[in-house]
């Protein structure tokens, strides 16, 4: 298995821990406003590895598009450094 299939398997285990974590949350009534920071934070490198992994494992795909990705990496970034700004925190 090459590096492109290490990205994928990791890759799923993020998005099923994602989703375990908020469940187990809810069901025991662990909410915390730690936990919900955290969860952002890695929601935000969820965002971040997708377009890293794109760049380096399918640039083939991603180059006809490469305009809209960087429409959305500039509001999306734009969003986060406006929040800091006015609220001081992110998410």
């Amino acid at each position: 298995m090459g590096e492109e299939g290490l990205f994928a398997i990791f890759f799923c285990i993020n998005l099923v821990t994602d989703i375990l974590d908020g469940l187990i949350a809810r069901v025991y009534n662990m909410q915390t406003e730690l936990g919900v920071k955290l969860d952002s934070l890695a929601d935000m490198g969820l965002y971040i590895n997708t377009l890293i992994g794109g760049f380096i494992f399918r640039w083939d795909v991603v180059e006809p598009h490469i305009l809209m990705v960087l429409v959305f990496a500039f509001f999306y970034l734009s969003m986060e450094l406006y929040t800091f700004w006015k609220f001081k925190k992110t998410c």
